[in-house]
């Protein structure tokens, strides 16, 4: 499982954001009527009482990076337009309205697209391909940030998470070789720099699937193998280290300035959380039944992975004698939650034409033909 975190840890965090402006941390959303700016779309969407679209909340970003045409259209339809503001208002609660982002016949006015007329896509909420705002929103952020890779390379499922994790990709593609990519709808009610970080670190694990190994089979020291996957793509989003990741575009995480400060703190509780659990796994080897013989495997694998060789390795090169330090609360608490499959629940179907719901959901075929 990728990116977890507890919700019961960050919850609150969402109840105390939602009223105020954290004065250290990017503002991207603005209320037309008064100026004010927030970090986190639904402190706006309880304060902005605008009434015409000139005095709504929109995504207005500071961050230059984040100054995306596409992306703020997509962004201000999928959060805060026919509706969603009320929707976006239950972020933290535990009635969270999980059809955010789903409406599918909003009329875009021009007003939402400036510069940006002619070269919008044939296919928009309302046209016949019937695309959810949030998909579009998801598909430019590959298009925008995350290329090579593309959204028609991933099955994105949008779902409403019990244990808390906001985004999560399968270890193993499907029977039409593509990647399920599951979104939590909670993603949307964090910072609109952070909504792109969140879909960017599966990318990270993505490359991590990709790569070969000859010393070492697919299921050994799986979960310390999948410890160091996190604290890899926590990398990535910390902006540590100077490893070189396959999408250049953003080898960098340019939005990382974008993310707030309390979103910031919990990827770095996360890392620290996983870089414990990984130097758990690997005492347990070490001082385990496998002896010498794993030992030996795991000094190959170490030198065959090409950020672990490169990134983590010269600060563990003590690891075969590695002292185990004690578990923290805060990693106890962390590491308590293990999200399963079962643990997930498919969010509302945004596709209400389809009378079998979101075909996209598991256990619903789907045909490898269909885009």
């Amino acid at each position: 499982m990728q990116n977890r975190v507890s919700l019961a840890a960050i919850l609150p965090l969402f109840t105390t954001l939602a009223f105020v402006t954290a004065a250290t941390a990017q503002s991207d959303i603005q209320c037309g009527k008064d100026g004010k700016t927030y970090t986190q779309p639904a402190g706006c969407a309880a304060q902005c009482k605008g009434q015409i679209d000139a005095e709504r909340c929109m995504l207005q970003p500071k961050l230059k990076e984040l100054d995306d045409g596409f992306y703020k259209s997509f962004y201000n339809l999928s959060i805060f337009f026919n509706g969603n503001a009320k929707k976006v208002m239950t972020c933290g609660d535990k009635n969270f309205d999980a059809t955010l982002g789903t409406n599918t016949t909003v009329t875009l006015p021009g007003m939402l697209l400036p510069g940006l007329a002619g070269v919008m896509p044939a296919q928009l909420p309302g046209a016949p391909g019937r695309v959810a705002v949030r998909d579009k929103l998801v598909e430019r952020i590959f298009g925008r940030w995350l290329h090579p890779y593309k959204y028609s390379d991933f099955v994105v499922n949008w779902t409403k998470e019990k244990n808390g994790e906001w985004a999560d990709l399968e270890s193993k593609p499907d029977s039409c070789g593509k990647y399920h990519l599951n979104i939590s709808v909670q993603t949307l009610c964090r910072s609109p720099a952070s909504v792109v970080v969140v879909i960017g670190h599966e990318m990270v694990h993505k490359e991590q699937y990709s790569r070969h190994y000859t010393t070492i089979a697919m299921d050994d020291f799986g979960e310390l193998r999948a410890d160091l996957h996190e604290v890899e793509a926590y990398s990535w989003e910390l902006q540590q280290g100077n490893f070189k990741w396959a999408f250049e575009s953003i080898n960098k995480d340019p939005l990382f300035p974008g993310v707030t400060d309390e979103e910031k703190k919990e990827s770095q509780q996360a890392q620290r959380c996983y870089e414990w659990d990984a130097e758990s796994q690997l005492h347990k080897i070490i001082t385990g039944w496998g002896g010498s013989t794993l030992v030996g495997k795991l000094d190959k694998f170490f030198n065959e992975d090409p950020w672990i060789k490169s990134q983590w390795l010269p600060k563990h090169a003590d690891w075969k004698t590695l002292k185990l330090s004690p578990e923290t609360s805060e990693c106890k608490q962390f590491l308590a939650v293990e999200p399963t499959e079962k643990d997930t629940t498919p969010a509302p179907s945004d596709r209400p034409w389809e009378n079998k719901g979101n075909p996209l959901t598991p256990g619903v075929t789907k045909n490898c033909d269909q885009p």
